[in-house]
């Protein structure tokens, strides 16, 4: 069990690789999980709480503490909540997400932003994510900006519920979804 408290304290913030089986985080003044750079965190049937921000957030800070890279998340069982902002945020960085079988909430109604922010070279600054649900019941919003770019997948019986690219401003984003999966459109939604 791991609780944090603070701006800046998420429950777990990689810098390495960290794996992780039946934890349970909140984080009371901060996201749940922040991976910078080419790092990675794995999580089975754990269950992770953000109150601040955002859920989880991947970056590239270029302090010198994390390599240029992709960063990593994979979650199988348990629950992800952001209690403020999207699930998931990607900014300055290359980000690969894997949820099989998570019970995911993002109480502001924004499941995933990919957007620039106040790290890297303005105008360049932006993320790239290859987003991939398995089993995995989907609701929320995705958002992103005209520099960034999202490939989402989803798989084995997996729903989505909320607009993707409403302002139609992704750089690009793209959506795959198998036979046995389904997109349940709430909004004006614009894929490239």
């Amino acid at each position: 069990t791991v609780i944090s408290s603070g701006e800046g304290s998420p429950g777990i913030y990689s810098t390495g690789i960290i794996t992780a089986t039946d934890l349970t985080s909140t984080a009371s003044g901060s996201e749940a999980v922040v991976i910078e750079g080419k790092n990675t965190v794995t999580l089975t049937n754990s269950t992770l709480k953000g109150e601040k921000l955002c859920g989880v957030m991947m970056y590239q800070s270029f302090s010198g503490d994390a390599e240029v890279g992709v960063a990593t998340y994979a979650m199988s069982g348990g629950a992800l909540t952001a209690a403020v902002g999207p699930l998931f945020y990607v900014t300055n960085t290359n980000a690969v997400v894997t949820l099989t079988g998570v019970n995911a909430t993002a109480d502001s109604g924004t499941l995933i932003k990919v957007s620039d922010g106040r790290w890297g070279k303005e105008g360049a600054n932006g993320g790239n994510l290859t987003f991939t649900a398995e089993k995995q019941t989907l609701t929320g919003d995705i958002e992103v900006n005209n520099i960034s770019a999202i490939a989402l997948a989803l798989r084995n019986g997996s729903s989505l519920t909320g607009a993707i690219n409403a302002a139609n401003t992704a750089g690009s984003i793209s959506l795959t979804l198998d036979a046995s999966s389904v997109w349940n459109v709430t909004a004006d939604s614009y894929l490239t």
